[in-house]
């Protein structure tokens, strides 16, 4: 269950310019995580110290254990929040650049749960670009550079680092 509440403005300035700004809170109730479990495999026993010294020691006991991942709610509430900033200037019917910002972030401070929240969303982007419609007859292009933060996946397979990255995007485009 969520509760969001956004506000934002689009809209032209001057004919030439377009921009679309925003900014959101979000309050989850009952949001859903993930919580790992461990279960010692061979002669020691979940549950008991026996099988609490396996895992921790990795023990011939037990060289082995299994790890679940189960879906549970939050006991308290988690809240997410951002916005964007976007920005059109349009040179001619032709010809136009672009670029925009989002942020993006969940607060998990307040959370006594150890659930893994699987958000798996960088907290910073940026895209900038050029855009031609037309340019020769009915040849166009489209030109744009991608930023992204680094960031934490997680997920039921696994946690682990995505580093920032950046991609050059190069289109040409026709029309029939």
């Amino acid at each position: 269950q969520v509760q969001t509440i956004e506000v934002g403005y689009r809209g032209a300035i001057g004919g030439k310019l377009y921009l679309d700004l925003n900014v959101y809170y979000r309050i989850y109730k009952n949001f859903i995580g993930d919580i790992r479990v461990v279960q010692p495999e061979g002669s020691a026993k979940a549950g008991e110290e026996s099988g609490e010294d396996a895992i921790l020691t990795n023990s011939p006991d037990n060289a082995t254990y299994t790890v679940y991942q189960l879906p549970m709610n939050a006991t308290q509430n988690v809240a997410s929040y951002g916005g964007t900033a976007g920005i059109v200037y349009y040179f001619s019917n032709k010809y136009s650049a672009s670029a925009n910002y989002t942020y993006a972030d969940l607060n998990t401070d307040n959370l006594s749960d150890d659930i893994i929240p699987g958000f798996n969303t960088p907290n910073h982007k940026i895209n900038v670009g050029v855009k031609g419609r037309k340019v020769v007859k009915t040849l166009g292009f489209s030109l744009n550079y991608q930023w992204v933060d680094n960031y934490t996946w997680q997920s039921t397979f696994g946690i682990g680092p995505v580093s920032s990255y950046r991609i050059l995007d190069a289109q040409l485009s026709y029309e029939f």
